[in-house]
């Protein structure tokens, strides 16, 4: 049962940081900021991809699991993460673990979050680049 909490770990992770996208971008630093609006669409196509297989979309979560590792400040967020991925069941369990529809439903659950996620981030990035701007505006002596 380690594949189906790493799915549904991976599942809770994306959605908790779609939900509350300016508190993520607190807790990164500029370069993480970058990296995480780099990376996510290509975890949005992986998601999107997924054919109906328990193999797939265990692939899905455990590139989650990896992705959030990566940036620092989200793996102290999510120690879940920190687990690690210890892959010990066969392809044939996994599929019996997951129904192709399960496979499918989920991976769309991952894709709906992550592009929710990008779309929240890059939105919250635009607000503090016009929070900046205006504040530049602001603070600049008038002649």
């Amino acid at each position: 049962m380690e594949a189906k909490r790493t799915v549904d770990d991976s599942l809770v992770m994306v959605q908790q940081m779609a939900g509350a996208p300016e508190g993520v971008l607190a807790v990164l630093d500029r370069a993480e900021q970058e990296r995480l609006v780099t990376e996510l669409p290509s975890l949005a196509e992986q998601a999107n991809e997924v054919q109906r297989t328990g193999v797939g979309l265990l692939a899905l979560a455990e590139d989650v699991h990896r992705f959030i590792e990566g940036i620092p400040a989200l793996a102290e967020l999510f120690p879940t993460a920190q687990v690690g991925v210890r892959r010990s069941a066969t392809e044939e369990d996994l599929d019996a673990i997951f129904s192709g529809r399960q496979a499918q439903e989920q991976a769309a659950q991952i894709y709906n979050s992550v592009v929710e996620l990008d779309q929240g981030l890059k939105q919250e990035l635009q607000k503090l680049k016009q929070r900046s701007a205006d504040d530049y505006g602001q603070a600049r002596p008038s002649n």
